[in-house]
């Protein structure tokens, strides 16, 4: 097994690289399937806390008449509000946090 003759290779994982990429057989890596799943648990943990959390205000803001009509109304939701420090709603925020948390958990 002859490395590759455009250039010379270096040593260490340049070299492994030029081997690894002329011969498959030689290409082998290791899948980290243990931490992948425990990542993909801990994903899952956080977006049912997420959840938890996000319907834990829904319940807050459904006898709130300035923010009973969150379920119903996106415009209401996502205007902006004085008493909050950010200016978005309690709710409006969990649901971007979840909104993060799950695109993260798809990809």
């Amino acid at each position: 097994m002859e490395p590759s003759a455009e250039r010379p290779p270096s040593r260490g994982y340049e070299t492994m690289g030029v081997i690894m990429g002329d011969t498959r057989e030689y290409a082998v890596f290791h899948g980290f399937r243990r931490l992948y799943t425990e990542n993909l648990l801990y994903q899952q943990a956080e977006i049912v806390h997420l959840e938890k959390e996000l319907q834990e205000i829904r319940a807050a803001d459904s006898k709130s008449f300035a923010r009973s009509s969150y379920f119903q109304n996106w415009a209401e939701l996502r205007a902006p509000t004085a008493s909050d420090d950010e200016g978005k709603s309690q709710q409006l925020r969990k649901i971007l946090q979840l909104r993060d948390a799950l695109d993260k958990y798809c990809k």
